[in-house]
């Protein structure tokens, strides 16, 4: 297998999709709400088009545009307190979500205060998720559930009730469910988390006219209903995505000679662990915010390569801020030397595949030693035993198990290591859920491609 000499790292800057998770809240705020919402710089991924077909089967009315810079932007006119305007609304409506859960959550929580009956359906991959956790306390709100296996057909009520609910973990996708519910509830509910999680939704709800009360004593808020979001007179303007920039930070870190920018990224702390994390290992990394208004803040990142980098232990109320970015996490651990502990993390094993296992076995494919570690609570944590020097064989054929984040991390891990690895076609495809371009520009901008596909 012949390769292109590498000569340089990965230098200049760069721009990356706009964030998903801020695309689906923006995008199921604007179809609730009264008026017509501009959101600007929506990405391009299937899990975002899975919630913009959504809405619109709903009865929003979207109508999208691309600029001469190729940002996409959706003009979205809601139902207001009114809700979905469906034909034939006796019937059950289908719903396909695709491979997104974060479409299918918001959908269950959404529609819990609407008389209408909806069948969600999506791929294997999100069949396979549980949606019990959800489903409980929107069923104690009113909700009727046929049953928590797919496809979950769902009737909602005019009024619900209102809840008052501890989350078993820290989960943003759980809390916005809980919120769109009580929006139709009368009277006040209170949802609190263990932990912080990403607060897009409280940030977008004020956006939204939307009256919440946060807790000063806990991770939460009291929300009284019932409400319907007003559009705002401001588009909503979509940052780069934090989730999408960490590969590039990652590969920054990795190859050598490398000095990267990312351009105009979201900068939401509750979104930084990943950076914290990193700085705390010595990386060479920093984040510079450009705007910290109201609404989400956004700024620059600066990443330059890192020969060595020290063992960490994440804090176990921190996982929140940076679960999705585990996996490069985890690279970076087997390069520091030492013990790492990665705390918390269990809700890895209900992602698109059970990513807490995959890292193990990605990090085992280059010699690295890394196990579960179950503690008294229930929780995980990742123990990694990391060497300065480790190898991937040149030209292995690994599996990324249909996970568009473990399919690019293994791109960077690839990269680092300046080998060419194999996936399947499914697995390459996958990256099209968050990050269509990733591979064509991470290829283009190395001077050569770290996957090669296979059929």
């Amino acid at each position: 297998m012949v390769l292109v000499d590498r000569r340089a790292g990965l230098k200049g800057s760069i721009c990356v999709p706009g964030d998903k998770s801020i695309a689906h809240r923006a995008l199921f705020f604007a179809a609730q709400a009264y008026g017509a919402t501009l959101i600007i710089g929506l990405p391009e991924g299937s899990d975002v088009n899975a919630s913009l077909n959504a809405i619109e089967k709903l009865g929003a009315k979207v109508s999208l545009s691309v600029g001469e810079d190729g940002i996409v932007s959706a003009m979205v006119e809601g139902w207001g307190i009114d809700g979905p305007k469906l034909q034939m609304p006796e019937d059950v409506h289908t719903v396909d979500c695709g491979n997104s859960g974060t479409t299918a959550r918001f959908i269950l929580g959404m529609l819990s205060g609407y008389p209408i009956k909806i069948s969600l359906d999506g791929d294997s991959s999100l069949k396979s998720r549980p949606m019990r956790r959800l489903l409980d306390p929107l069923c104690s709100m009113g909700l009727s559930c046929s049953s928590c296996t797919w496809p979950i057909e769902i009737c909602g009520v005019e009024r619900l009730k209102p809840i008052t609910v501890e989350l078993p973990v820290a989960s943003a996708q759980m809390k916005t469910a809980l919120l769109f519910a009580a929006l139709r509830a009368s009277g006040t509910s209170r949802i609190v988390e263990p932990a912080a999680s990403r607060d897009h939704t409280e940030r977008l709800a004020e956006a939204f006219d939307i009256k919440l009360v946060k807790l000063s004593d806990e991770n939460g808020f009291e929300i009284t209903g019932p409400q319907a979001p007003c559009a705002p007179c401001d588009p909503i303007v979509i940052p780069g995505d934090f989730s999408s920039a960490a590969f590039w930070i990652a590969a920054a870190l990795c190859i050598p000679e490398s000095d990267l920018t990312i351009e105009g990224v979201g900068l939401n702390p509750t979104r930084l662990g990943f950076v914290k994390a990193l700085q705390a290992m010595g990386a060479n990394v920093s984040a510079e915010c450009i705007d910290d208004g109201v609404s989400e803040p956004y700024g620059r990142i600066r990443a330059a390569y890192t020969e060595r980098v020290r063992p960490c232990e994440t804090p176990a109320n921190e996982s929140a801020t940076f679960i999705d970015e585990v996996p490069l996490l985890a690279i970076m651990c087997a390069r520091a030397t030492g013990d790492s502990l990665i705390r918390n993390i269990g809700e890895l094993q209900l992602k698109e595949c059970d990513r807490l296992a995959a890292v193990i076995d990605m990090l085992s494919q280059c010699g690295i030693n890394a196990r579960v570690i179950e503690n008294e609570d229930g929780s995980l944590d990742l123990a990694i035993c990391g060497k300065t020097q480790f190898k991937v064989p040149d030209g292995i054929k690994v599996s990324a198990y249909r996970d568009h984040r473990i399919a690019m991390a293994w791109a960077v891990l690839s990269a680092a290591c300046h080998v060419q690895i194999r996936l399947d076609a499914g697995d390459i495809d996958s990256i099209s859920i968050s990050y269509p371009g990733f591979l064509d520009e991470f290829s283009h901008r190395l001077g050569y491609a770290p996957i090669v596909r296979v059929e």
